[in-house]
Order: C-alpha cells, then sequence, then structure tokens
C-alpha cells in the first residue's frame, strides 16, 4: 500500500508525489482517495484507493529493476504505441 510523500507512477501522467490521503463523497458513496501531484506542471490528480490496481498505479523501480522485468518495444510496434504519451 502506498503512503503520504511516496512517488509513484501513473501510467497515463508519470511520476507523481502522493499529497494526502483523503476522503470525497461522488454520487452518494464516500471512497478514499490519494491526492497526487505530477511531477511536471501544476496537475493534481485524485486516484480512488481501492482502484489503484485497476487504475495502473505502481511504485517507481530502480534502474537494475527495469533492465529485467520491462518488455522490450519492437521496432515493429505500431506507432501510435511509440507515441501515446506524445498525443495532445
Amino acid at each position: 500500500m502506498f503512503r503520504k510523500g511516496d512517488t509513484v507512477v501513473h501510467p497515463e501522467h508519470g511520476a507523481a508525489v502522493i499529497e494526502e490521503l483523503c476522503v470525497r463523497e461522488f454520487l452518494g458513496e464516500k471512497r478514499r482517495y490519494f491526492k497526487l501531484r505530477v511531477s511536471y506542471g501544476d496537475l493534481t490528480l485524485m486516484v480512488p484507493i481501492d482502484s489503484t490496481e485497476e487504475v495502473g498505479l505502481r511504485s517507481v523501480v530502480g534502474k537494475n529493476e527495469v533492465k529485467t522485468t520491462a518488455p522490450r518495444r519492437s521496432a515493429s510496434a505500431p506507432s501510435s504505441a511509440r507515441t501515446r504519451s506524445r498525443r495532445s
């Protein structure tokens, strides 16, 4: 489980720091959220704590872990897969 102050990676927004844990009511249901501050710009995200796995929120991995766990992207991968993070 993540805690306040942890650095995490959001699959679409990149590195972020958990600023706080809070409770919000949405459609009559109270849920706990992580408030994330993305490392660039002025973007804040709210991620439901019980949906972090579904969202794809993960811990930051070290250099050695990346080499052993990251799948290699094929040169034949569609260009949309290679440029997904650059879409506007």
